[in-house]
């Protein structure tokens, strides 16, 4: 519902949507959420009691620099438009 709402919004100001900036937020909504709900969630196998970072937090780490490796694509793309 956000990024259809972010994507309604902008369309409507006839601003440039990125599509760098739509995936950017996806990363960081889902797997946001998911880093954060994995603190107060229960250990669902042995070996992460002495972890400091859950298996899924882990997991979720590689797709959060992707949100941001997106952020620094858009930021590109936005300079190259303004250039031109």
């Amino acid at each position: 519902g956000i990024l259809v709402a972010y994507y309604q919004l902008r369309a409507k100001h006839n601003k440039l949507i990125s599509d760098y900036v739509i995936s950017a937020i996806a990363f960081f909504m889902f797997f946001g959420t998911r880093f954060f709900v994995e603190f107060i969630k229960n250990n669902q196998v042995d070996f992460e009691e002495n972890m400091t970072l859950d298996m899924g937090q882990w997991l979720s780490l590689p797709f959060i620099l992707c949100g941001f490796i997106c952020v620094g694509f858009a930021i590109r793309e936005s300079r190259k438009a303004k250039q031109a």
